[in-house]
């Protein structure tokens, strides 16, 4: 078991040697933790971690709070102990979250499977969106936090998309007609997620349902976008509708590219 585990995906929950962590005190402490957690791969400078928490503030009381801060995170987190490899890094010019440190975090976990393209395990690992719902005293983390979120949406969607596509060319119909139903779950208007599942049901031999799914398809996307079907769903319909469709190889998927910027940090250089 690691010693810390970091859950972002679809919630918030930190568990040190198997135990909860809630007393972060304030939301821009738990803030810190992600931000850090998730900008990783190098060591993030004081002043632009102070200014992006506290941006009301002056230097002087940003600076304050930053040090506040780190060392209640550093004494919850037990990095104040020796013994053992402490999980944030701090400097009197940076701070780190220590990549190896014993820990796991799960949207860490969801990327690294999408680079190694395995689908199942990534797929398997989106429980939902990063942190909704998340907030606290800095509308500039709020701004980050939201892009990050929405990129990850994005790949998670298209590992989604892809998997479906692998499922339908194996023949694997009703694993292909889960990931689609997922992929709606997340953007209900996916209108590529409804041409999916609907040649999912029809391979399937389930002809009602693949009908069923077009006309819930027409309703969502005059509902949500107002506009009707596209040219191909509308064909696809009308082929099933014909009893058309065979089960016909489908082409393997692509390996899912990773759309994160490759240098996310500083976070006010991403702003401009």
């Amino acid at each position: 078991m690691v010693r810390l585990d970091l859950s972002f995906l679809n919630t918030f929950a930190v568990d040190l040697d198997g135990q909860p962590i809630t007393q972060f005190r304030s939301a821009n402490n738990q803030g810190l933790l992600v931000y850090l957690a998730l900008n990783s791969d190098k060591p993030q400078p004081r002043d632009v971690l102070a200014t992006l928490f506290w941006p009301e503030e002056t230097e002087k009381t940003a600076r304050h709070n930053l040090r506040q801060a780190l060392y209640h995170l550093r004494t919850i987190l037990g990095d104040t102990k020796s013994g053992s490899e402490p999980f944030l890094r701090v400097t009197r010019q940076t701070v780190q979250f220590n990549r190896q440190s014993d820990y796991r975090l799960d949207a860490q976990q969801f990327l690294e499977a999408i680079e190694q393209n395995d689908l199942q395990t990534a797929v398997s690992l989106y429980q939902g969106d990063l942190l909704p719902g998340f907030t606290c005293d800095s509308l500039q983390f709020e701004d980050w936090l939201r892009q990050e979120r929405e990129n990850l949406h994005q790949v998670a969607l298209e590992a989604m998309f892809e998997l479906s596509q692998d499922y339908l060319a194996d023949g694997h119909f009703s694993e292909a007609q889960a990931i689609a139903r997922r992929q709606l779950k997340l953007e209900p208007w996916r209108e590529k997620a409804f041409r999916q599942l609907m040649r999912a049901y029809a391979l399937d031999g389930d002809r009602g349902n693949a009908l069923a799914t077009y006309e819930q398809c027409r309703e969502v996307l005059w509902d949500e976008l107002g506009v009707e079907p596209s040219v191909e769903t509308v064909s696809l319909y009308e082929e099933i509708e014909a009893g058309q469709l065979t089960a016909t190889p489908t082409e393997k998927p692509r390996h899912v590219k990773n759309n994160l910027p490759s240098d996310p940090t500083p976070f006010l250089v991403r702003l401009q």
